[in-house]
């Protein structure tokens, strides 16, 4: 990820240029499932759709490609109100910005497996605007301004009463100085050739034949590796720094803020990072460290029976969550309706059957190892590549902690 500023839209969403037509469109961005109802109908520009004379078609997605198919299942819903094969879209990862009305393409948070769902109807509409665009263009040069004698298929725009066709790239330029429609009609359900159906995904083959590059892939010049050894206990802290190996720098690493770490003091000297020139050497030095940390009071009782125990407590006793209020620690999360309503219902009931279920306490870890590169040119440049479902926290934390930084 390179911190970087994107080009702001125009007014309306809307960019053309002579080498074609590009598209910005606005897709909510929702933080969680339960945002869902409550999302605006539009709050940030985040995904644009271009179209080149060259005949490609580009769709620049500003959530992240986490293995949930979003990236193939948006190219797959934007082809279909297109009219073009789904093969043709080409999807590009968007960069991340700090602008309060995001620019088109940059990245956002991606959270509660809410990409295709919350950005199907946006994306549907941006798809049948930009071809009515398209057509409106082969119109004017055909100089028949009935719409009923123009057809659609395969990115081809044909009139029907001599035949004469148009690409989508001939007339994209063209398209690019017109006034966007304010609505344009919707492939009906019953003419659906994508939606619904099963198609091949992006990601698969890079991913089966060993060519997709995730972040533990990054190498630059003059790389150096860190492994991290974190404290045993959440809000313990590092009673004293290690003496460095031989070869390596030891690095106390700290809690900062704007990482959301709950409770835990800022401040914290929670990690010690070795540094070293190869991962194996770093990862085998660190392994050595006599480390001596210095634990909270209620270090023995963090393990999963009082986690069950304390659990079970509030379960029974917690502050329901309530919209808009503080829901601080402790608060009682309930998965649908109204808690209130559920009580009264279980309590009007001639049966009732009470059941637990636990799990233990465990990591909430990805599959690849947590990890970032970091190239760093004080004063000049600082460039984060990092696997993260949220690039404008990670922009957002890079320019907080380097303020004379800023995107560009």
């Amino acid at each position: 990820m390179q911190i970087q500023t994107l080009e702001q839209p125009s007014r309306r969403g809307f960019l053309g240029a002579a080498s074609g037509l590009t598209l910005g469109f606005f897709l909510p961005e929702i933080g969680r499932v339960s945002e869902l109802q409550a999302a605006p109908a539009t709050s940030t520009v985040n995904t644009w759709l271009s179209i080149g004379s060259d005949e490609t078609i580009t769709l620049t997605v500003g959530s992240s490609e986490m293995g949930q198919g979003s990236f193939s299942g948006l190219a797959q819903i934007l082809a279909e109100d297109l009219m073009v094969d789904y093969g043709k879209v080409v999807t590009v990862q968007g960069g991340p910005t700090l602008a309060a009305v995001a620019p088109i393409g940059s990245a956002i948070n991606t959270v509660g497996s809410s990409v295709v769902r919350t950005n199907f109807w946006k994306m549907r509409d941006a798809a049948a605007g930009a071809r009515e665009m398209l057509v409106q263009a082969a119109m004017n040069l055909a100089g028949d301004a009935v719409r009923t004698n123009y057809s659609v298929s395969n990115g081809v725009i044909t009139h029907v009463s001599d035949g004469k066709t148009w690409t989508y790239g001939s007339v994209a330029a063209a398209a690019a100085k017109l006034t966007p429609p304010a609505a344009a009609p919707l492939v009906p359900d019953s003419q659906f050739r994508l939606i619904g159906k099963t198609m091949p995904r992006f990601d698969i083959p890079n991913k089966v034949n060993g060519s997709a590059i995730y972040g533990l892939d990054v190498r630059l010049p003059n790389m150096v590796y860190a492994v991290i050894r974190h404290c045993p206990s959440l809000g313990g802290t590092l009673a004293k720094t290690p003496t460095a190996p031989s070869g390596h720098t030891v690095v106390p690493t700290k809690v900062i803020p704007l990482t959301a770490r709950g409770l835990e003091a800022v401040g914290n000297v929670n990690a010690v990072a070795v540094v070293g020139a190869h991962t194996w050497d770093a990862w085998q030095a660190a392994r050595g460290l006599n480390l001596s940390w210095t634990l909270p009071s209620n270090a023995a009782s963090l393990n999963t029976a009082q986690f069950v125990a304390d659990a079970q407590a509030l379960a029974a006793k917690a502050t329901p969550y309530a919209a808009g209020a503080t829901n601080g620690p402790g608060t009682l999360y309930t998965v649908e309706g109204d808690a209130t309503v559920a009580s009264a219902a279980i309590s009007g009931s001639a049966k009732t059957v009470d059941a637990t279920y636990t799990l233990p306490y465990v990591a909430h870890a990805c599959m690849e190892v947590l990890n970032c590169t970091v190239d760093y040119v004080p004063g000049v440049k600082c460039e984060v590549y990092a696997p993260t479902q949220s690039a404008k926290s990670v922009l957002s934390l890079i320019t907080t902690l380097i303020p004379s930084l800023q995107p560009s």
